[in-house]
């Protein structure tokens, strides 16, 4: 299975599939693009389909928090897996990331 993402609206994004290391270079470039070109201040992204999160996943989910910042818009993350929340955690990521 491969790691889509999908947008339903400007506002209603979502990831699905293995988000892990070896996934990531896959969706990056998607993710900077849609972020740059929607027309929406706030994005919602539900990760309650990604399967396989690992510390890379984290990134590149702190990557595109700051590239939605540098763009004057916000990411909100839905439905994070509870291993993220605990890579998140271990990394005292909490503040960016929950």
């Amino acid at each position: 299975m491969s790691l889509v993402l999908t947008h339903q609206l400007d506002t209603q994004w979502s990831l699905k599939g293995p988000l892990n290391v070896e996934t990531i270079s896959s969706i990056w470039r998607k993710g900077h693009e849609g972020i740059s070109q929607t027309r929406s201040k706030e994005i919602e992204l539900d990760l309650s389909q990604i399967t396989d999160p690992d510390s890379a996943s984290v990134a590149l989910l702190i990557d595109w928090l700051r590239y939605a910042k540098r763009y004057h818009k916000t990411l909100r993350l839905h439905h994070v897996p509870k291993k993220m929340q605990d890579i998140i955690r271990l990394s005292n990521l909490q503040d960016i990331l929950v």
